[in-house]
């Protein structure tokens, strides 16, 4: 089985948080190099973000990818491109500061890829809050603590697991800006 596969993986809509594994950076390269070859853009606007980019943090085992690109109107010229790798377009999945594709089967999720516009919220903040995970160890252990907390609560539910995770990540991000 490729180490991929063996490391990476959940079911679409479910919870389940892992202990960190040390593969998944490793992971996250070898996926932005396909991503920059794929989509002739800079490998800075390919950036590993979420809990599984912060060493030590217990995670989902999905990867999840920012790349930035000028102008988010211009999405639908990446999607093949995107498609010839894995990834699946949901036209549902189209949002006003990002358009989110998954790879993998829905048995089987590997890969958040999120699409933003360059230097918009969407691509400084979820940046942000990885940067802040990384450097400071007491936020990074309340954090692991709420999604331990809401994984056992929200199990069949990523919906509502995201949302009750979305206030302590607004109150971090505002913290750092204070």
């Amino acid at each position: 089985m490729p180490l991929e596969l063996s490391v990476l993986g959940l079911k679409r809509g479910t919870v389940q948080v892992v202990s960190y594994n040390p593969a998944w950076p490793e992971l996250f390269l070898a996926e932005q190099r396909r991503l920059q070859l794929a989509l002739g853009v800079d490998s800075s606007l390919i950036v590993h973000v979420g809990s599984t980019a912060v060493p030590g943090l217990a995670a989902k085992p999905i990867i999840d990818i920012l790349v930035a690109i000028d102008d988010l109107a211009d999405y639908e010229r990446y999607i093949p491109l995107l498609a010839d790798l894995g990834y699946t377009f949901m036209p549902e999945r189209v949002f006003a500061d990002r358009v989110f594709l998954p790879k993998g089967l829905p048995e089987r999720r590997t890969h958040h890829l999120s699409l933003v516009a360059k230097d918009s919220p969407a691509w400084r903040d979820p940046i942000r809050f990885r940067d802040m995970l990384r450097a400071d160890p007491g936020v990074r252990q309340a954090y692991q603590a709420l999604k331990e907390q809401l994984a056992a609560e929200h199990s069949d539910d990523r919906a509502s697991y995201t949302a009750a995770k979305a206030a302590f990540i607004e109150r971090i991000l505002d913290k750092e800006e204070a």
